[in-house]
């Protein structure tokens, strides 16, 4: 690129934001590396897991609730429920669990760090009107 333009223009397929910069100013780079990811905020989700035992509470695009840090609570739909648990390793006390994606509904979400804790409450089927 040094035998180029100074300043290249790179297109993403989506809107977005940028997320994970791979690299910085004034580094070398490997033809074909990953520069910049960019996160599609019209595909955001966020993944959970719950106890196996509330599984057969669940269905896909019950609404529930999600409390954000900063007392935000919000909503979103959960995607599917998958018909498999994940079980705890063998000497773990932990109870077997699902794993869901929860997309947003309504008013859009706080952006937040990758692998903030959040908390998630499952509404009544009454309460998703």
């Amino acid at each position: 690129l040094r035998a180029r333009e100074e300043e290249l223009k790179v297109r993403s397929p989506v809107y977005g934001m940028a997320g994970l910069v791979r690299t910085t100013e004034g580094s070398e780079v490997q033809n074909e590396s990953l520069l910049l990811e960019v996160f599609d905020r019209d595909r955001e989700f966020v993944a959970i897991d719950l106890p196996s035992r509330v599984a057969s509470t669940l269905t896909p695009g019950s609404k529930v609730e999600l409390h954000f840090p900063g007392d935000e609570t919000l909503e979103g739909r959960i995607e599917a429920v998958p018909p498999q648990v994940s079980m705890p390793e063998p000497q773990s006390q932990a109870d077997p669990t699902i794993s869901l994606r929860i997309h947003p509904i309504g008013r859009a979400w706080p952006t937040l760090p990758i692998g903030t804790s959040i908390g998630v409450t499952l509404l009544q089927s009454g309460d998703d009107e």
